[in-house]
């Protein structure tokens, strides 16, 4: 619910349709103008009311700092000195998104889990904007050896991604993997 409902407040929209005219264009329907340049943004809802877009839909948010990443750097903190040891400091009540580049760091109870980051956030005095970074894609690899996702479009016997394998173009069972056991899964917490 929680993502969905900032989504529609940052204009992506579910069981939504956004249509965009030009200056001197007008639709039957109610529009919301929002740009300097003239252009209208009308947004229908499944509901009678059009949700009206304007501004930036962050600006004045409190961004969620994860206490885990505040603890990572803290180990840092304790081994660094001088302008390194500065800029940690500084760091520590600064907000950063969350990777999702694994599927066990979706569901649990302690702030290494999107649940739980939710949760934490959600009992906040006031309730503060988390940011995410969905990123377990099939066959993910970046060269770097050291960012290898865990889904794979083909996998090797000792479970590891063929990489050179390209029968399936489509990468048909790592979608079907990543639907399912990562996006599927997240959108069901």
């Amino acid at each position: 619910y929680q993502v969905k409902q900032l989504a529609r407040f940052a204009n992506l929209q579910f069981e939504e349709s956004t249509t965009t005219t030009e200056p001197g264009e007008t639709t039957a329907e109610d529009t919301t103008t929002g740009s300097a340049d003239g252009s209208t943004t009308e947004v229908s809802t499944t509901s009678a009311d059009p949700i009206p877009i304007t501004g930036n839909p962050f600006e004045d948010k409190v961004f969620y700092v994860n206490p885990s990443y505040k603890e990572s750097l803290s180990t840092s903190i304790a081994t660094a000195n001088g302008e390194i040891l500065a800029n940690l400091q500084a760091m520590m009540d600064v907000p950063s998104a969350y990777w999702l580049d694994r599927k066990n760091k979706i569901t649990g109870s302690t702030t290494d889990s999107m649940e739980g980051i939710l949760e934490d956030a959600l009992n906040k005095p006031v309730p503060e904007l988390v940011v995410f970074i969905v990123y377990d894609l099939p066959n993910r690899d970046c060269h770097a050896k050291a960012s290898n996702g865990e889904i794979c479009c083909k996998y090797k016997a000792d479970g590891r991604c063929d990489y050179t394998d390209v029968s399936d173009r489509r990468c048909s069972a790592g979608l079907k993997e990543y639907k399912e056991e990562y996006i599927d899964q997240i959108a069901a917490v």
